[in-house]
């Protein structure tokens, strides 16, 4: 599990830095990426014009795009690359920033790239041109991917299969470099996360900001620093390159001009330096004119320093390993926010208010509420987008008839303070919980195959019959909340996916629709299922290899999500909220 950090203080990042690729010693860190495995690449832009590729665990890097110290125009040359990314099925895109295009490597080539937006050499502002694209981001398909279209002072969007000379479609700017929130001042760095927001964020350079453009609006609102203000204390900006979002909607800023990495949390435009002292030099705690930002899968961060010629990476602290499972499952519960009240706001002697405001949705408001000390509860008022916050001493906390759609959430716990419950089974050895609440037992006979360490080398695991599984008796109500369930599975070589459902999770008291909770494989592919009120993936699984796969389910929205190895695999809209108690 990947904790808030804008909750528990502690577990934020290692401020020491280790370096992991400073070879050739001159390089030109820009652009850092990491794809599903974890395989860090890194651009060098304005010294060697290659891509470097770091594989996980390993300490020598190879080329992954490009000729060493070749600069050109042909396909198989860059003239200072940018930024960089790897698709699910291993393609490799780079902006190839002074050749004014897109570059695509498919199929394992490291050498002829093809060019599938702008126009090679040609600088210019119609809707098939750059100049001088800098960094992009891509939507969850990879369908689509939008680019920071510098001296444009835009965010131009293209298809990932198109070819060079084909138009784009403008998203925001293009009116000129101005600090209003109408227009871009040098966009630098971009992402954007549609499982979490529709919103673009992106880094204006030469402005000194940070702003939030929602997808087919003609504005944006400024969410960091100020417009057309540079400066170095927690509130101000200085040529802002990088930017990254996580799934708290909080932002991380590589602060190119203050040699540092600011961390915004959500809603927040005071800055956290979590990277980097302020003060450019080369020793393991402080950057220098770092421009890349990057995050594996356990928020393990990555920096490329650009200056210092090299990629930092700043371990994650206090983060919990994921363990995993052979033929069946190991896995988190978040158990965040359970609705006590419809119709309803908090009457709760024990409960004080800790202010209100609008926000953008529901998901926003508790968010909000879990970034502040002791927050554990919020009235909210779906028509207004209003939300109120509040500490209580009990749970749950009692409530009074509102009128106006208002309804009463609380985090499940016993005690006031945050993070919510978690339900995690290590198997490392028994079936035991690690918090020791909701331990399980075998059902039908103890032949089962213990294995430490589990996937990759970590964790640990274990192998199920198919006759036999696991029980938990302790009673878990899901009527009305949100919850994740995440875990690692092997598919066993000899599973016919034909009509068959691998079941990893049920919570099933009544089988009648959305009181019966199942979660697995079916036919192949990943299933959350509501008792005929069901989301099936779009991906089909083969046998004999490891898979991560995660069911989230949204009370707010009604929304039941599915991932896979990290990647959104379906989503839909229940008929009803999922009531199950079992």
């Amino acid at each position: 599990m990947i904790t808030n950090p804008c909750v528990s203080g502690d577990l934020r990042w290692n401020t020491t830095g280790i370096t992991v690729i400073n070879s050739p010693p001159n390089m030109g860190a820009s652009g850092v990426s990491v794809d599903i495995n974890d395989t860090l690449y890194s651009v060098d832009e304005n010294s060697n014009f290659v891509i470097w590729k770091l594989l996980k665990n390993a300490v020598n890097v190879t080329i992954a795009a490009g000729l060493y110290k070749s600069q050109g125009s042909n396909s198989s040359q860059l003239n200072y690359p940018n930024d960089i990314y790897v698709d699910r099925y291993g393609n490799l895109y780079v902006t190839d920033a002074y050749n004014h295009r897109i570059q695509k490597f498919s199929n394992g080539s490291t050498t002829h790239g093809q060019t599938i937006a702008g126009v090679t050499g040609s600088a210019g502002s119609a809707l098939n041109q750059f100049n001088v694209p800098r960094y992009f981001t891509f939507d969850a398909t990879e369908t689509y991917m939008y680019v920071a279209d510098y001296n444009c002072h835009r965010i131009m969007r293209h298809s990932t299969n198109s070819t060079d000379g084909t138009n784009g479609v403008l998203i925001a700017g293009g009116t000129g470099s101005f600090n209003q929130n109408t227009s871009l001042n040098e966009p630098w760095g971009i992402h954007y996360l549609p499982s979490i927001s529709n919103d673009l964020f992106i880094t204006n350079n030469g402005g000194h900001s940070v702003i939030r453009w929602t997808l087919g609006a003609t504005s944006g609102i400024f969410v960091a620093g100020t417009p057309g203000v540079s400066g170095s204390n927690s509130t101000l900006l200085n040529q802002p390159k990088g930017i990254k979002i996580d799934s708290y909607l909080n932002m991380y800023v590589v602060d190119h001009g203050n040699h540092r990495v600011q961390m915004f949390c959500a809603n927040n435009q005071t800055g956290i330096t979590i990277a980097g002292t302020g003060v450019a030099g080369s020793s393991a705690m402080q950057l220098n004119g770092p421009r890349g930002i990057a995050f594996d899968s356990e928020m393990n961060m990555y920096i490329g320093d650009f200056d210092n010629h090299r990629v930092q990476k700043f371990l994650k602290l206090n983060t919990t390993t994921t363990t995993t499972a052979i033929g069946n499952y190991s896995m988190f519960f978040y158990l965040v926010w359970q609705m006590v009240g419809s119709g309803s706001v908090i009457g709760d002697a024990g409960c004080h208010g800790l202010g209100n405001d609008r926000v953008g949705n529901f998901s926003q408001c508790k968010s909000n509420c879990e970034s502040m000390t002791n927050c554990n509860a919020v009235d909210w008022q779906a028509s207004q987008l209003y939300c109120v916050y509040r500490q209580c001493t009990t749970y749950p906390p009692s409530t009074r008839p509102q009128s106006g759609g208002w309804e009463a959430w609380a985090i499940e716990t016993s005690s006031p303070v945050n993070p919510p419950a978690i339900i995690q089974w290590l198997f490392d050895g028994d079936f035991s919980d690690a918090y020791g609440i909701y331990n399980g037992s075998l059902v039908n006979n103890s032949n089962v195959t213990w294995m430490s360490p589990g996937y990759a080398g970590y964790g640990s695991a274990v192998c199920f019959l198919s006759t036999n599984y696991l029980r938990i008796n302790r009673y878990l109500n899901f009527n009305s909340t949100s919850f994740t369930i995440s875990t690692w599975v092997w598919i066993p070589a000899n599973f016919s996916f034909n009509g068959n459902f691998f079941v990893l999770f049920v919570h099933c008291n009544l089988t009648t629709q959305d009181t019966c909770l199942h979660v697995g494989i079916n036919g192949g592919r990943v299933f959350l299922g509501f008792f005929s009120d069901d989301l099936t993936g779009g991906t089909s699984l083969t046998s004999n290899q490891w898979y991560h796969v995660t069911y989230v389910y949204d009370r707010s929205s009604l929304r039941q999500t599915v991932y896979l190895n990290g990647i959104h695999d379906g989503s839909r809209v229940t008929s009803g909220p999922y009531k199950g108690t079992a």
